[in-house]
């Protein structure tokens, strides 16, 4: 299984190649091919990083304006006029998101966003509007481009909500709807969290 996983990828290596045109596209698209390596086969591996998403609160309802046909195993197949769960913002042009008990990513510009209404009767969410007032400010010094799943894409100038300090080096924070940790030296903090 591990020769078609690194054939898969080098085929699509080189599809990237030959639709680059020699532009700078295509390292930042191999350099997204490694930081968002397609899903191992094994089944338990896979059935553990869906439990894990699925604890995940999605943060925006999509509509798909289009169909998209799945064409690897780590994309979110669907047809037109499904309603699918956003779980997180990839990229630009890419989420993850959630559709009749699958996870996956998909195109962008494939779906129209609605953000999810908040039940204020929800004990979690009660608890966190009275939390509000302990919460930072920080304003981004320098684009940061997340690694791992748990991190944070920011954008200078961008205002981020500081929710905790992890240690002298990292922060968690939102941005755009979106939760993570990042680190603290790419941010100017306007207002430490309590």
């Amino acid at each position: 299984m591990k020769i078609f996983k690194v054939k898969e990828k080098f085929l699509f290596s080189v599809f990237i190649e030959k639709t680059s045109n020699g532009t700078n596209e295509h390292a930042e698209q191999q350099d997204w091919i490694n930081r968002h390596d397609f899903i191992d086969s094994n089944q338990q591996k896979l059935e553990q990083k869906i439990q894990t998403r699925l604890k995940s609160q999605p943060i925006f309802k999509a509509l798909a304006l289009h169909s998209f046909y799945a064409q690897t195993s780590r994309e979110l197949s669907f047809k037109k006029g499904d309603i699918l769960l956003v779980l997180r913002r990839i990229n630009d042009d890419w989420l993850e998101g959630e559709y009749q008990d699958s996870i996956g990513i998909f195109p962008l510009n494939h779906v129209e966003l609605f953000p999810i209404e908040i039940n204020k009767q929800d004990d979690y969410l009660y608890e966190y509007e009275n939390d509000y007032d302990i919460e930072g400010e920080a304003i981004v010094k320098h684009d940061f481009i997340p690694q791992q799943t748990f991190e944070l894409q920011l954008r200078k100038g961008d205002k981020v909500i500081l929710l905790r300090k992890i240690d002298n080096y990292w922060y968690e924070g939102r941005a755009n709807h979106i939760e993570g940790i990042f680190p603290a030296a790419y941010v100017e903090t306007l207002k430490e969290p309590a």
